[in-house]
């Protein structure tokens, strides 16, 4: 005979946190349970260890961060998405999300939100994707908006061309990049090269200093639109297996 108390209370919404800032894992996991009332089944700092953790725990909601321990929270979303029951994503990260959120989106994400929104804001993106909408802000949704409508003139960069012009950016050489990617070296040099095609930019050098203004100035040239929808890149070869260098600090919400 059912439990009377179990028909009472269904059970509560079970989430997994891929964070490697254990403070900003603490500040959320704190939101969950005490702003929204749900279970925080699992954590994890790291690519891998995040989707072993969603596939052992099978949650209704993941968080996950773009910059990770070790490998990339888009290619993690993307790993996410191709599971037999996939849970829904909603990625919580400080980069540009003019970059990024419907490149998420796109990857297989629910929703994109940045670090330094409110706590409110992170209560309302979080019922919203767990009710099965999806969550970004007002100028993500106009820009959408725009380009169905006839927005003309993108320029095209895929996930991985972003994915290095913000590591030149961050400062790190080509071996850290690749190691980071978990990819071969010679495979970054040719990302580097469509990069100075695509941008138009003359040489190496001049490629470093766009790519620091890039991230840290959100420097863009007029008329520049990045085009999300990911395109085939280069073979990919994959790097040895070892340690990848630290991601960059993202800022306490």
């Amino acid at each position: 005979m059912p439990n009377p108390t179990s028909l009472s209370h269904p059970p509560r919404p079970r989430v997994v946190i891929v964070e490697d800032h254990a403070m900003i894992a603490d500040y959320f996991a704190w939101v969950l349970k005490a702003k929204l009332g749900l279970e925080v089944c699992g954590r994890a700092s790291d690519a891998r260890g995040g989707l072993r953790m969603v596939e052992e725990e099978v949650p209704d909601l993941v968080i996950v961060d773009l910059t990770l321990a070790q490998g990339h929270g888009l290619e993690l979303t993307k790993d996410i998405a191709c599971l037999s029951c996939p849970p829904k994503v909603l990625v919580v990260s400080g980069h540009d999300e003019a970059i990024y959120a419907e490149r998420v989106l796109e990857a297989g994400a629910a929703g994109y939100l940045r670090k330094t929104h409110d706590t409110h804001v992170l209560v309302d993106a979080v019922r919203r994707v767990l009710a099965g909408l999806n969550y970004v802000s007002p100028e993500v949704m106009t820009r959408i908006l725009h380009r169905r409508r006839g927005g003309g003139g993108p320029v095209e960069l895929t996930d991985r061309e972003v994915q290095v012009l913000e590591g030149m950016g961050q400062g790190r050489t080509t071996k850290e990049i690749a190691a980071f990617l978990g990819i071969d070296a010679g495979t970054i040099e040719t990302y580097r090269t469509r990069l100075r095609e695509k941008l138009g930019v003359a040489h190496s050098e001049a490629l470093r200093m766009y790519a620091f203004q890039w991230v840290h100035l959100g420097v863009r040239p007029p008329g520049l639109v990045v085009v999300t929808k990911p395109v085939a890149g280069p073979s990919e070869v994959k790097a040895p297996p070892g340690a990848s260098p630290q991601g960059p600090s993202e800022a306490v919400p």
